[in-house]
């Protein structure tokens, strides 16, 4: 409908006296009122408001930087942008040498004050009545043809929810409140300001308003609040925050505040690009190096065997199970999103689950066939797929019910980082569950294990699942504390929610696989054939078990 337009008031009597002209250059304007000041006897006289307040101190920040442009039709410059960085440093220079920061965040009543008083040499503020010693003109400029005024709109909308025959009606409305009729109407008999640039070049409009000021202007600019930035309002909320801080605190750094500003809007996270840090490619290249060789050693060793003995596929799949895990480790890297976080949360637990199900299949079997009680091995497959088919079922249960999100973690001062929520109260009940089931799992093994930990049938191998489960309890525990404690830097929380995930998936592949490659390739004697071929052996074998090569085999 009209717009408000933010203008310099100049105190033309003042300037007159001392054959001083409107200042066009924040340059000029700090000469001008540094010499009329130091010979004006005016107590209350003031050089410059700045209106850096909780109102408009925001706009008044954004119309310095926007002052900076190389020309008027220049879009908004970049944080960043040497010549912002001039403007800011210029703005400061000019509040210490002809204002103090306490009439710069002073309320606008107080501007409203001195416009009708006229004890202020210049003014920053919207245009409206004033007294007439003020002359108002474009806002200044680091450059004489460049002005920081911007406009603020004055906007009607159509209800989408009202009848057909009102929203016809509402057409009309905005059809005769935008025609140029009834905006000079707004101009001359209202004294707003109208957003249709033409009409300042009709000199009845210019009786009325000073078309050259508008001219100034033009063409008319406005902050784009759909944007991602300045549709933000914890971003206005930083930008003021921040920039602030700089201007009126000696002790703080402009480019340290310029960052902060940047930060606010910004998420960071592991990254192959090392502008901001190298720890994203290290970690990346370790998992990459790390899995190649788990994988080739697991086709290399197992194609053979797997011809061989059916039951071997147990030790493979426990195997894969490791390298399952390690790969959720590249969730955590560039922009997380909502896929990412199931993702994540899929291949952790489904990881785990494979790892530890076809262990505890190969336990029960073995106390099964000692005790001649039930023949397991039928069911073996349905089993052990059964068993990780629910953990998978839980999971996409979890992503059925939409209840994962992407929260973004803020860092006063620092870097924001996003980390995955659930936000629903049924998703986090499925999520309890899931870790119920693993833990129910590994308590499973545990209570099976420790029934034959200290008897003269365990091995080696009963011995390293037992580490491996204490291991994974370990892990579960600490990514539980890295994830409601509060970590105030995003490559640490990173590398602390990864860290773990890529330690247990060698200690796991290693003490299930790893070590029986080892002995196979350094030891290769008919000795060790037993415990190189399989998985959990039990050397003095009950005679139910030695009947049948095939019984006795266990993975």
């Amino acid at each position: 409908m009209y717009i408000d337009v933010s203008v310099l008031y100049s105190n033309e009597p003042l300037l007159k006296k001392y054959g001083k002209e409107i200042p066009k250059t924040w340059d000029d304007l700090i000469d001008t009122a540094r010499d009329i000041l130091d010979k004006e006897e005016n107590e209350d006289l003031i050089g410059y408001n700045g209106l850096i307040n909780s109102d408009n101190g925001f706009i008044s920040l954004y119309e310095v930087i926007h002052s900076s442009r190389n020309s008027q039709k220049d879009p908004h410059p970049p944080l960043k942008n040497p010549q912002v960085v001039n403007a800011l440093k210029k703005f400061k220079h000019l509040k210490n040498e002809i204002s103090s920061n306490e009439i710069f965040q002073l309320p606008d009543q107080y501007s409203i004050g001195k416009l009708e008083s006229g004890d202020a040499l210049f003014l920053k503020f919207w245009y409206i009545n004033h007294n007439e010693v003020y002359k108002p003109t474009a806002l200044p400029g680091m450059k004489s043809d460049v002005s920081g005024s911007i406009a603020l709109v004055n906007s009607v909308g159509i209800s989408k929810y009202i009848p057909q025959e009102r929203i016809d009606a509402s057409i009309e409305f905005i059809k005769y409140i935008a025609s140029e009729e009834i905006q000079k109407e707004l101009v001359i008999n209202n004294g707003l300001i109208s957003a249709m640039e033409h009409i300042y070049d009709d000199s009845e409009i210019c009786k009325t308003i000073d078309c050259e000021m508008i001219h100034n202007i033009l063409p008319f600019t406005t902050m784009d609040y759909s944007s991602s930035q300045f549709g933000n309002e914890y971003y206005r909320d930083k930008y003021f925050q921040y920039l602030s801080d700089y201007l009126f605190n000696d002790d703080v750094e402009l480019m340290e505040m310029l960052t902060n500003v940047e930060n606010a809007l910004s998420t960071y996270s592991l990254s192959l690009n090392i502008d901001d840090t190298v720890a994203g490619l290290v970690l990346f290249l370790f998992v990459i190096i790390t899995l190649i060789p788990m994988g080739i050693f697991i086709l290399l060793f197992s194609f053979k065997k797997l011809r061989e003995q059916k039951k071997y596929v147990l030790w493979v799949l426990s195997a894969f199970g490791s390298v399952i895990v390690m790969s959720s480790i590249f969730t955590q890297y560039e922009n997380i999103t909502k896929t990412d976080c199931y993702f994540n949360c899929i291949l952790i637990s489904c990881g785990f689950c494979t790892s530890s199900i076809p262990a505890l299949y190969i336990i029960l079997e073995h106390k099964f066939k000692k005790s001649n009680s039930f023949d397991i091995e039928k069911y073996k497959y349905i089993f052990v797929s059964g068993l990780i088919l629910v953990e998978l079922l839980l999971n996409v249960l979890l992503i059925a019910t939409s209840s994962m999100e992407v929260e973004t973690h803020v860092i006063p001062y620092g870097k924001n980082y996003k980390k995955c929520t659930i936000i629903k109260t049924f998703g986090k009940i499925n999520y309890h569950v899931i870790l119920i089931y693993m833990v129910m799992i590994a308590a499973a093994l545990i209570i099976l294990i420790f029934t034959d930990y200290n008897s003269r049938e365990a091995t080696l191998d009963l011995k390293s699942i037992i580490t491996i489960i204490f291991a994974n309890i370990i892990f579960f525990v600490f990514i539980f504390l890295v994830n409601n404690i509060q970590i105030d830097n995003y490559i640490y929380y990173n590398l602390l929610n990864v860290g773990p995930v890529y330690l247990i998936s060698i200690i796991n592949y290693f003490l299930i696989y790893g070590r029986k490659i080892i002995h196979k390739l350094v030891v290769n004697g008919a000795e060790n054939e037993n415990d190189t071929t399989k998985g959990i052996s039990y050397p003095n074998n009950p005679p139910a078990i030695e009947k049948s090569n095939e019984a006795s085999e266990n993975v």
